[in-house]
């Protein structure tokens, strides 16, 4: 899944053609009347109008004009907000969600119900995580296996992937959430009941299915806005797509994703807190920096990416040289042992950071340092010490046991 994200971001060259192609496609649409169209929402609704109700028409009001008066609250009540009482002749209330006659502010309403959620998506991903690991266990883990191994007929074996990836799209679209298809895939690959080959097309197909939502929330909008906002929901879309035509046909190209996802995951399992560091670089330090660079002068931006481009690139190359070629580099390049071994090498961070990790409470059990396999030990005497964890996975993965 890593790998996959880090190749998508190759997409960004084609900004401006999807950009384009979008307004090619939306300009008919300019004196379409938006619709509300509903999936989910048909079935949600009813029990999220039993939890709260908001004033949609004056929350809009509110963020779009540039009134000065602020209005004390948003949420539809039973009572008078202002002095806490209900209001004077009022015999029926409109509103049954539980905050009705609440006295708690917007904010401490909002707090609430964003604890409240979170926690029950935590609960239920623990919960979905626990199920399949004990529903996919001895013959039924097999025979879901061969299923997700079979094929179509010769000559149409091709198109399997292709289905697949079909069917992972159509799941997203009625879920309206990727994530919790990943969250769902992501146990049955560690048992072994998904092989990382045919996660790939699954993913792929979220990846498009994922841009229904935008595109509903699109069509639901504004007819004044229609136009753009559906521009946007199609940018989106066609930006998955052509990352799809891009990796998915040709399969060299294929396997540059499933390369760094398989690289990422044997790092990982080697150093547990790498997964930490990837998370806190990528999603966090990466963005900001980009985001602080974008602030300078034109000129000094294309110097400062240009520079890591360049450098990363140059990086690159020398390691694919050092596996592919060896010989065609100078001697000095062929291994990166010149360097300090802090430079490339996580070996001397991961005493530091197992040491420092397994000390907390929540972290002990996953950071506690592991005893070096004994070169007469079992495990090496069968040679394991030298075979990648997601090269073991994947291989034990084709076993008819899961």
């Amino acid at each position: 899944m890593m790998g996959s994200e880090m190749g998508a971001s190759i997409m960004n060259a084609l900004i401006k053609p999807i950009e384009r192609l979008s307004a090619l496609v939306v300009s008919p649409l300019s004196n379409l009347k938006p619709g509300q169209i509903k999936t989910l929402d048909a079935l949600t609704d009813p029990i999220l109008d039993k939890v709260i109700q908001i004033d949609d028409d004056g929350l809009n009001a509110a963020a779009t004009s540039n009134a000065t008066i602020e209005r004390k609250t948003f949420v539809l009540r039973c009572i008078n907000y202002e002095n806490d009482i209900n209001y004077p002749g009022t015999l029926f209330c409109p509103y049954e969600h539980i905050f009705a006659y609440s006295t708690w502010s917007d904010i401490g309403i909002g707090v609430c119900l964003l604890l409240v959620c979170v926690g029950s998506l935590v609960v239920c991903l623990l919960g979905i995580v626990k199920l399949m690991q004990d529903l996919l266990a001895g013959r039924i883990a097999v025979l879901l296996r061969k299923i997700m191994d079979k094929r179509l007929p010769y000559p149409f074996g091709w198109l399997t992937d292709y289905l697949v990836m079909l069917f992972g799209c159509a799941v997203v679209m009625v879920i309206q959430s990727s994530s919790v298809f990943r969250s769902a895939l992501t146990p049955l690959v560690g048992v072994g009941v998904v092989t990382l080959d045919r996660l790939y097309p699954l993913i792929v197909g979220s990846n498009v299915g994922t841009t229904f939502t935008g595109v509903l929330a699109a069509l639901s909008s504004d007819s004044t806005k229609l136009t753009e906002t559906l521009q946007m929901a199609l940018s989106q879309t066609f930006y998955n797509f052509f990352g799809l035509l891009l990796f998915y046909p040709i399969p060299f190209l294929r396997r540059i994703p499933m390369n760094l996802a398989m690289k990422l995951g044997d790092t990982t399992a080697k150093y547990r807190w790498f997964a930490l560091v990837y998370i806190l670089v990528v999603f966090i330090l990466l963005p900001a920096f980009l985001l602080a660079i974008s602030f300078l002068p034109l000129p000094a931006m294309i110097s400062i990416l240009g520079v890591v481009i360049i450098f990363c690139i140059f990086v690159v190359v020398v390691n694919v040289l050092q596996r592919k070629c060896a010989k065609c580099l100078p001697e000095v390049l062929k291994t990166w042992n010149f360097l300090p071994i802090w430079m490339h090498s996580l070996q001397p961070y991961d005493h530091f950071m197992t040491r420092h990790l397994s000390k907390l409470a929540c972290c002990r059990k996953c950071f506690q340092q592991q005893p070096e396999n004994d070169e007469n030990s079992v495990s090496g005497f069968i040679g394991e010490i030298s075979e990648p964890p997601v090269a073991r996975l994947i291989r034990l993965s084709h076993q008819t046991q899961v």
